[in-house]
């Protein structure tokens, strides 16, 4: 399986320069057409894996655990270098869904024995999920396998392996992040809260949804993170003020009623929301999970003398998580073995 997008990365230069570089597993394919826009330009740029790093930026990498084959050189032409001010970076790019039983990047945990034929990813983010037609193998009203489901799991260093990015951990930025063709029946989560959710018009776009979350606080690219599969939710709230005030609730929704129940608590609280495949919904103690969440965060809230600052926490229950639990701002991956022992 594989998925396809485009990144937008903003910084600003501090002197000029004629390079820029960034990370990029040799799994992408960086498509052609990458362009840097300042000052309102279009400049081209070359891309190419690094050769001429030098020995501190080699030790650099060695540190982040990023090898040098995974360093991207962008370059423009020398006689008119990139100058001391704001720039906009688009690339294209596609790669691989990880299949394989490793977690590692985007993967499909369980994958259906279907063999989509792409998936999509653009714009600041976007994925697609397309799978090929006369397979014969079941799939959804929409095209899509049945029971597809895909995550990310990003630490350290594995957000560079899905998108280019600069994937050292202390170097941070704010991420928007745009998911396409996503099916209608399915939901998609990330560390931020939707702020749109549109139905795609054109050919060949009927049945699919584009999702758009709100820009992340500033924080390394390992936190980053996303779901999209047909979870059902269980919801609830805690409320940072005293222990006794949260009151879980066991609101249990399919995935056609799961994204309201996801934004339906509002109130002065956090919103808890428990998302599991809705195959397993009813066999999984999504309640326990809840409750245990909750307890979590008031021990963490005493203990630490610090509330909680941050307006939902998002549990995503995966299928044989090989980590046990990936957790990143927000958003939590967890097994379903993890959660129940």
């Amino acid at each position: 399986m594989t998925y396809s997008g485009s990144v937008v990365m903003s910084c600003r230069l501090h002197e000029p320069t004629n390079r820029i570089y960034l990370h990029a597993t040799p799994s992408l394919t960086l498509q052609s057409g990458a362009r840097a826009i300042q000052d309102k330009q279009s400049i081209p740029l070359q891309l190419a894996v690094a050769k001429d790093l030098s020995a501190a930026d080699q030790d650099l990498h060695d540190l982040h655990g990023i090898p040098l084959t995974d360093v991207i050189q962008c370059t423009v032409d020398s006689s008119a270098p990139l100058q001391a001010s704001k720039l906009d970076i688009q690339i294209g790019f596609r790669g691989p869904i990880d299949c394989s039983g490793s977690h590692r990047g985007l993967f499909a945990p369980h994958p259906p024995s279907v063999n989509p034929q792409s998936t999509s990813a653009g714009g600041k983010g976007k994925r697609e999920i397309k799978p090929k037609s006369g397979s014969g193998q079941s799939s959804s009203a929409s095209g899509v396998p049945a029971g597809l489901m895909l995550a990310t799991h990003f630490e350290p260093s594995y957000a560079h392996s899905v998108f280019p990015c600069v994937d050292f951990y202390d170097t941070k930025a704010t991420f928007a992040l745009e998911l396409s063709h996503i099916p209608k029946a399915y939901i998609a989560v990330s560390n931020m809260p939707i702020v749109k959710d549109a139905e795609m018009s054109g050919a060949g776009n009927s049945g699919y949804r584009t999702v758009c979350f709100a820009p992340t606080p500033v924080m390394s690219a390992y936190l980053l993170a996303f779901a999209v599969g047909p979870f059902a939710c269980t919801q609830g709230q805690f409320v940072r003020e005293m222990a006794s005030h949260a009151t879980p609730t066991s609101t249990k929704a399919k995935p056609a009623a799961a994204s309201a129940a996801a934004t339906a608590a509002k109130g002065p609280g956090v919103a808890i929301n428990i998302y599991i495949r809705d195959t397993s919904a009813d066999t999984y103690p999504t309640d326990l999970v809840l409750k245990s969440v909750i307890a979590g965060l008031h021990w963490a809230e005493e203990y630490f003398q610090t509330p909680y600052s941050l307006p939902k926490l998002d549990v995503v229950i995966v299928p044989a998580l090989c980590l046990g639990g990936v957790s990143n701002r927000k958003l939590s991956l967890r097994s379903f073995k993890g959660l129940v022992m």
